[in-house]
C-alpha cells in the first residue's frame, strides 16, 4: 500500500514514545505482521487527523476495522477515490479475507466515530502517548500470539486483546453485535 508501507516505520516512530518497554511491547515490532503494522499506523494517523492527543483503544479498534475492509475505506481515509483500484501502481485491493461484513464494519466504524470529539488535527510527527487501556491491549496480544502458537500478532490478535478490554464503550459496540474475545480467539484457532 503506496502510503501505509512507505510511511509505516516513520510514522511508528512517535507511536507511544515515552512509555516504558512494559506498555504495549511496541519495542518488537517485527514480531507484528504487516497487516498488524498497517492496523497501527492507521491508528496512529487517525488519532492525529482527529486531533486527540493520544491513542486509544477506540482509535485500534476503528483501525482494525478499516484494514479489515481494505482498499476502499483505506482510500477513503487517505482521501483518494474509494472506486479506484490503484493510485500510483500500487493496489488497494486486499489480499486477505475480511473478518467482518462489509454492513457489519460500516455499521462499526459508523458507532465508533460517534464516540469522538474532533479537534483540530495534530501532527502525525508528534509524539504520542498510549491510553492505559490500549497499552495493556497491546501487552495482551503480544501474549495471545504466544498462547494461539503463532508466528506473529495478527489484527485479530489485536482485536482479541481489545475486547478483553470489556469496560470501554468502544467494545461494548462488538459486543453487542456478538463479536466477543471468545469468538475472535476461536477465529484465529480456525485460521482465519
Amino acid at each position: 500500500m503506496i502510503l501505509i508501507t512507505m510511511t509505516l516505520m516513520f510514522a511508528l516512530e512517535g507511536f507511544g514514545k515515552g512509555q516504558s518497554s512494559d506498555r504495549g511491547s511496541l519495542a518488537m515490532l517485527q514480531d507484528y505482521s504487516q497487516r498488524a503494522k498497517q492496523v497501527l499506523f492507521i491508528a496512529r494517523f487517525k488519532t492525529s487527523r482527529d486531533g486527540a492527543y493520544m491513542v486509544d483503544l477506540q482509535h485500534l479498534l476503528e483501525a482494525i476495522v478499516i484494514e479489515d475492509q481494505g482498499g476502499q475505506e483505506l482510500s477513503k481515509m487517505f482521501g483518494f477515490d474509494p472506486t479506484a483500484k490503484k493510485i500510483q501502481g500500487h493496489t488497494f485491493e486486499s489480499t486477505s479475507t475480511p473478518f467482518f461484513a462489509a454492513d457489519l464494519a460500516s455499521e462499526l466504524l459508523t458507532k465508533i466515530r460517534s464516540f469522538y470529539s474532533y479537534s483540530p488535527p495534530t501532527s502525525t510527527s508528534k509524539d504520542m502517548p498510549l491510553s492505559d487501556e490500549l497499552a495493556h491491549a497491546l501487552t495482551v496480544a503480544v501474549e495471545l500470539r504466544q498462547k494461539t502458537h503463532t508466528d506473529k500478532i495478527e489484527p485479530l490478535h489485536l482485536l482479541a486483546a481489545a475486547l478483553g478490554e470489556k469496560s470501554s464503550k468502544a467494545t461494548s459496540i462488538f459486543f453487542d453485535a456478538g463479536i466477543t474475545q471468545e469468538t475472535v480467539l476461536q477465529a484465529i484457532k480456525d485460521g482465519k
